[in-house]
């Protein structure tokens, strides 16, 4: 990763700076009732970021989604309709009405209806798709 006046940061720094955004996103939720917790499990992929999936105790999941690439990150961005259906040249049928959030360098997808997950979301990042 490229700083200002050419300077580069190792990737060990790089993935902590991630990892900590990830942390700031799951500590917003611990301080609910949802208890987020890894799922490597789940596999539903419909960007092309580094994904880390995490299921709530209402049996719900949110997806995050790292960039190493801020060009890939706003690709995959740009490619999301605005009502969420359609993705990376790609069209989806979801269960639920899609929500999907840019917060800083992470973008989180949320398929899902409660209210505290979007509540949440909402403080973190602004919404892509989903109102």
């Amino acid at each position: 990763m490229r700083l200002g006046n050419n300077h580069i940061l190792p990737f060990s720094f790089v993935d902590n700076v991630q990892e900590n955004r990830i942390n700031r996103v799951l500590n917003a939720f611990e301080e609910s009732v949802l208890n987020p917790v890894y799922d490597d499990q789940l596999k539903l992929d419909v960007l092309r970021g580094n994904s880390k999936y995490y299921k709530f105790i209402n049996d719900e999941w949110i997806n995050v989604y790292t960039y190493d690439d801020p060009k890939l990150k706003f690709d995959d961005y740009h490619s999301i309709s605005e009502e969420g259906y359609h993705i990376l040249g790609v069209d989806y049928e979801w269960v639920f009405i899609p929500h999907f959030y840019l917060c800083g360098d992470l973008v989180i997808q949320y398929i899902g209806t409660d209210s505290e997950v979007l509540g949440i979301l909402d403080e973190l990042g602004d919404e892509i798709t989903g109102r």
